[in-house]
């Protein structure tokens, strides 16, 4: 009683033995004497040490009077009363780990007048190897492979504060994050938010809140701005200006492309025209400005889903705006990534003509091989979308709903009872292809297969897009499998919606829409792969790269110099 007395309330400690945070992954015999007059420390987080889950928990308090001497030390201690100046509350937490009695934790704390006093006291007591206790997962945990880090309560009321200003769950923990330095100056997993599943536990209950939008008319770019952005950002790297004439009056239309040096080194790491691990989704949005924003999106084979360890996050790999959307757009954007030493290319669209056109100009497939990707690009059509088209034309016809699934199934496959059932697009060869169709065409009506064979709106006639751009051989050589899974474009959709989400509704120009995206799209990419790395966040590595994964503790003595380098060889990025 004495002693723990002299050091919290006598401060009758070396300064040079007082730590100033909260000890992490400590499983020795050790005592901490911890300074709780640090802004950045709550009392509250002493038992987040990263040291799993403690289940047996005794907290006894004693309330004793007690006179200091001149020096801090303690001359009396009584547990009668007299004088209520000088009494004190000594609490004990006592915490037993949930594996084993051989690990436990001892925390001090001094109260006087319901003040804490300065210093507190942490205490661990381990007898024989303590080190396979750590980890066990959290009771409510749907990982229970993943040993369970105790988010610190100092961090979840700052999740709090944030959600009541209106910031959505993916920038509350970038706030956060931020606040403490950026992820690779985070020692502990503590001092991190677990994921957007904790953000909404966290805020439930929360008063209404409320989402502010900018209905107002859309604004005009801001060259300035624009051309200070490519000269000071990472990731913006061009703008183009070009005269475009409407309604007989000239205006100025620029162009912009942004991507990373490492985003840039994904596509040609993971989207080649040659074996390529993963395909580049290409789309267009509107309704964001007076622009249209053009987005390339693939999912990251380095990393799965958190909960979903067998689909793959798909994550922005670039980003061009335009005032129009011409072929010339679309060639600049195509050419732009041929410049930046991106020579062959795996990539889908969903038929839109102007896109297509403008990037086979660049990116040109071999429409006459029956092996695509063997030397050249493979560009991939969305299922999706084709069979939309043919339920649309068929519908024109006046044919049943029933025979358009008939239809859509004999040329794109389907699959009944969990087993596949060919299609006109899994033949294994040209010929093979043409033979079936010859077979098909007599049950279609006259008007739909004349309709296949048409090129009006299109790059080619849709029947040879279905030969180049969707037949088997063509999905086996784009990465996706044997046999092959079909390929959709709502990926890279789905990247729209996270656009318009992080611009919170609002009407922006075209430069600060590069500030959004790389703010709180990229750089929150970055920061959930290092944290990936690390077995916290919402991602976590890919069985084939599970050789790179840190262990936190070993991650929380590393230098920021060792870290950034871990980082840059293991990921591509410092």
């Amino acid at each position: 009683m004495k002693e723990i007395l002299e050091i919290c309330v006598g401060e009758r400690v070396p300064p040079e033995y007082v730590s100033h945070k909260v000890p992490q992954g400590v499983r020795e015999n050790a005592t901490f004497v911890i300074d709780l007059k640090n802004s950045s420390l709550s009392h509250r987080d002493l038992s987040a040490d990263d040291n799993g889950i403690f289940s047996r928990h005794s907290s006894p308090t004693e309330k004793v009077e007690v006179k200091f001497k001149s020096d801090g030390t303690v001359e009396t201690v009584c547990p009668d009363i007299s004088c209520e100046d000088h009494v004190y509350l000594v609490r004990r937490q006592y915490s037993w780990h949930d594996k084993s009695k051989n690990f436990s934790r001892v925390i001090y704390k001094v109260e006087n007048k319901g003040v804490l006093t300065r210093y507190a006291i942490v205490q661990y007591k381990a007898s024989g190897d303590v080190t396979d206790l750590f980890l066990k997962s959290h009771g409510n945990s749907k990982k229970k492979d993943e040993p369970y880090y105790r988010v610190k309560p100092s961090v979840l009321l700052k999740a709090k504060e944030a959600a009541l200003r209106s910031e959505s769950p993916k920038h509350i923990i970038s706030l956060i994050e931020k606040e403490s330095g950026g992820v690779l100056n985070i020692d502990s997993p503590s001092e991190m938010l677990r994921n957007r599943e904790q953000v909404y536990n966290v805020c439930r209950g929360l008063p209404e809140r409320k989402r502010c939008r900018n209905t107002g008319p859309p604004r005009r770019t801001d060259f300035v701005k624009l051309m200070n952005l490519m000269q000071h950002d990472d990731f913006l790297r061009d703008v183009s200006f070009d005269k475009k004439s409407k309604k007989g009056v000239e205006h100025i239309a620029p162009r912009t492309f942004a991507a990373t040096d490492e985003q840039i080194t994904w596509i040609k790491t993971y989207c080649p025209g040659y074996r390529p691990k993963s395909q580049i989704g290409i789309d267009m949005t509107y309704n964001v400005g007076r622009f249209y924003v053009t987005t390339l999106a693939f999912p990251h084979p380095m990393f799965v889903y958190r909960n979903k360890p067998d689909r793959h996050p798909t994550v922005l790999a670039a980003m061009m705006t335009s005032i129009t959307k011409d072929t010339e757009d679309y060639e600049y954007l195509a050419a732009f990534l041929s410049r930046k030493g991106v020579k062959s290319l795996t990539y889908g669209t969903d038929g839109e003509l102007a896109l297509e056109q403008g990037f086979e100009n660049v990116y040109p497939i071999n429409a006459s091989s029956n092996v695509a990707g063997t030397t050249g690009n493979i560009h991939l059509r969305c299922f999706t979308h084709v069979e939309t088209d043919i339920k649309a034309k068929l519908a024109k016809t006046n044919v049943s709903s029933c025979e358009q699934k008939k239809v859509c199934s004999q040329i794109l496959g389907t699959e009944k009872d969990g087993i596949r059932i060919r299609g006109l697009v899994d033949c294994e060869n040209n010929e093979a292809f043409d033979s079936m169709l010859l077979r098909l065409r007599p049950a279609w009506p006259a008007g739909f297969s004349q309709w296949l064979d048409t090129q009006r709106g299109r790059l080619r006639p849709l029947s040879a897009t279905l030969k180049h751009c969707m037949m088997k051989p063509v999905r086996v050589s784009a990465g996706l499998g044997n046999p092959p899974n079909k390929w959709h474009n709502q990926r890279t959709e789905a990247m729209h919606n996270v656009l318009k989400e992080e611009a919170h509704g609002e009407i922006i120009d075209q430069a600060r829409i590069h500030e959004i995206v790389n703010e709180r799209i990229v750089q929150q990419q970055k920061s959930e792969f290092v944290k990936a790395l690390r077995g916290i966040g919402e991602y976590r590595l890919a069985l084939d790269y599970s050789n790179l994964a840190i262990d936190p503790v070993r991650w929380a003595q590393m230098t920021p110099q060792q870290r950034s380098a871990y980082v840059k060889k293991a990921i591509g990025f410092s």
